[in-house]
């Protein structure tokens, strides 16, 4: 697989077709514990939050974004969710969607926190966020007990 191929694509409800939704879900599905619903899936691209890292015509991953949290530090970009396909995965993908993406909003987030819950038991996810330099947060996840809170600096996570 080429990386130099792929590029990141905002998703819209234009340019979302049924075949490409169905490969969203379908990554979405098969990613974690906790999964989220098709219709909460399509609401993310509606808002104009979720990017597709596309090799081709095929989704490698996905992430979406809320550019308008208040959740932990009040405004603050939260990664609600990122996604690599299995065929993908250990490529640096994930990291490369989220420096990015959160790139994308240096100016309008200038000087905030990039935060993120993670299941305690993601072994791999966790390791990928430290390497990124996200720490843990001693903040209780608004997903419950068997989630932590992650963040970093904006500035430190597009460096």
């Amino acid at each position: 697989m080429q990386r130099s191929k792929m590029e990141i694509v905002l998703l819209t409800p234009a340019n979302t077709t049924d075949a490409l939704f169905r490969q969203i879900v379908a990554i979405e599905e098969n990613c974690g514990l906790f999964t989220y619903p098709p219709e909460v899936l399509w609401e993310c691209i509606a808002v104009g939050d979720t990017y597709a890292l596309m090799d081709g015509g095929t989704v490698a991953g996905f992430i979406t974004l809320d550019k308008d949290a208040t959740d932990y530090f009040g405004l603050s970009l939260h990664i609600v969710n990122i996604n690599v396909t299995a065929a993908y995965r250990r490529q640096g993908l994930a990291s490369r969607m989220l420096r990015v993406c959160c790139g994308y909003y240096t100016e309008s987030h200038a000087g905030l926190m990039v935060t993120l819950d993670v299941e305690k038991t993601n072994t791999p996810a966790r390791r990928l966020y430290e390497k990124l330099g996200f720490t843990v947060s001693d903040l209780p996840s608004e997903n419950g007990e068997n989630d932590l809170v992650m963040t970093v600096p904006l500035e430190q996570l597009i460096l």
